[in-house]
């Protein structure tokens, strides 16, 4: 299971425990969730992949940048 899913599944069971202790239900053991919890090696931005030249150039070919029809029309080509 990735890191997300293993936290997310240890916040339910801190939720439920928490609620039992609320109700008067007195756990067996003293669980620390905290030291449970699993830390992503990488940060989110750092996974995802960085933009190929193909993508760079597909993405410059836009009419946008390129000039486009009207200001109705932005999305297709033009000489503006």
């Amino acid at each position: 299971m990735s890191a997300t899913t293993i936290n997310r599944n240890l916040d339910y069971l801190g939720q439920l425990l928490t609620k039992a202790l609320a109700e008067g239900v007195q756990p067996v053991a003293n669980l620390d969730l905290g030291a449970l919890r699993r830390r992503k090696a990488l940060r989110e931005r750092d996974e995802q992949p960085a933009f190929t030249a193909d993508d760079v150039q597909k993405l410059f070919t836009h009419p946008v940048w390129q000039g486009w029809k009207d200001k109705t029309r932005w999305q297709e080509p033009g000489c503006s």
